[in-house]
């Protein structure tokens, strides 16, 4: 007959542990089917709260909070404002216009004011060594900035002598002015630049005047 079944603790069967206990582990490189698991030093660990390989990552559950672990702004438009290089370039041509205009516009000051002195191109007369040994400098034509002193005397038809005092100097000199130029009115004070030449004799011959 079945014995009845009794609920005093001390009477039930107890479980063998001891198999469970010897059972091989999935792990143990000695049970077969289950290659080992080395550690390999070149795998990189898994960030923490990542699932382990070979491991199913639950889902959330629903309901539970999310969070996003972001940068904060990672999805921010720049606001720093573009450099407009266009206007850069702008900026330096016209400032390059502006210096190449003015290197023009002097340039052909200078070059006006050299065609308006049409004796530039002669040497500027030897006030001091003409008057110490006029024989050097017989023949040749200079450049002299005289003012009007005197006048000394002769005709329309022969030439007039006027006496002019030379500029750097203000020593006096007196000058024949031949009858192509006789005609003009020279005044007392009055400034011009003139081509000159010594004579034999040391007399100064007037070729040409320019008012000043």
């Amino acid at each position: 007959m079945t014995q009845p079944h009794s609920n005093d603790p001390e009477q039930m069967p107890q479980p063998d542990y001891t198999q469970a206990q010897q059972a091989p582990s999935a792990r143990d490189p000695g049970v077969s089917g289950h290659p080992q698991m080395m550690h390999d030093p070149h795998a990189q660990a898994a960030p923490q709260g990542s699932p382990a390989p070979g491991h199913y990552a639950a889902p959330p559950e629903a309901g539970a909070p999310h969070y996003n672990y972001s940068a904060p702004f990672s999805q921010a438009e720049a606001t720093m404002p573009k450099g407009n290089a266009g206007g850069g370039k702008a900026a330096l041509w016209a400032v390059l216009g502006a210096v190449g205009a003015v290197l023009v516009l002097g340039i052909g000051f200078v070059v006006y004011q050299s065609l308006q002195d049409p004796y530039r191109t002669l040497d500027a007369f030897p006030t001091e060594k003409y008057l110490n040994s006029y024989q050097s400098v017989v023949g040749s034509h200079f450049r002299a900035n005289l003012t009007v002193d005197a006048e000394l005397g002769g005709s329309f038809d022969m030439g007039r002598i006027l006496t002019f005092r030379e500029e750097s100097t203000q020593r006096s000199l007196a000058i024949l002015v031949p009858p192509s130029l006789a005609q003009t009115g020279f005044s007392r004070g009055q400034s011009y630049v003139a081509e000159i030449e010594v004579g034999q004799g040391g007399l100064i011959h007037a070729h040409g005047f320019k008012k000043n």
